[in-house]
């Protein structure tokens, strides 16, 4: 699984440089879907997208083949370490290069963990929100 999370962010990375799709966040499911909105996480091997059409969507990420957005996006690292810039993938595949306010960082893909709207709530912060609201309730 984390295999086809790493592939997404290549394949993000490449279409993010070409400019494609330039306004909008497209993602292309397996089965040739073809969803249009606003890409808002990637982590734990789900994509979640909102889309005006059908509201918030949760995709499981082994299903997407091909996604692209425009924004600049946080890039979460197995090392604790965040980047914030778009997203570039080397001619090789095997490292990304996140283009920050200091410079093009180089990364290997295995170390991207998640992904996240600049000025959005990282994964972790979600997920410890949710745990203090099931707390609460229980009180």
């Amino acid at each position: 699984m984390k295999t086809n999370t790493l592939w997404l962010f290549a394949i993000a990375a490449m279409v993010l440089s070409s400019g494609v799709w330039a306004g909008a966040d497209v993602v292309i499911l397996s089965d040739g879907s073809r969803l249009v909105g606003t890409i808002e996480q990637l982590a734990n091997g789900k994509m979640v997208i909102k889309t005006s059409f059908a509201g918030t969507l949760e995709l499981d990420a082994a299903t997407i083949t091909s996604m692209a957005t425009d924004q600049i996006v946080n890039v979460g690292l197995s090392s604790g370490d965040r980047l914030v810039g778009p997203i570039e993938v080397d001619p090789e595949g095997d490292k990304a290069i996140v283009q920050t306010a200091m410079g093009a960082i180089p990364i290997p893909m295995g170390a991207i963990e998640a992904m996240w709207l600049k000025g959005g709530k990282s994964p972790e912060t979600l997920e410890m929100e949710t745990r203090v609201a099931e707390v609460q309730k229980e009180a």
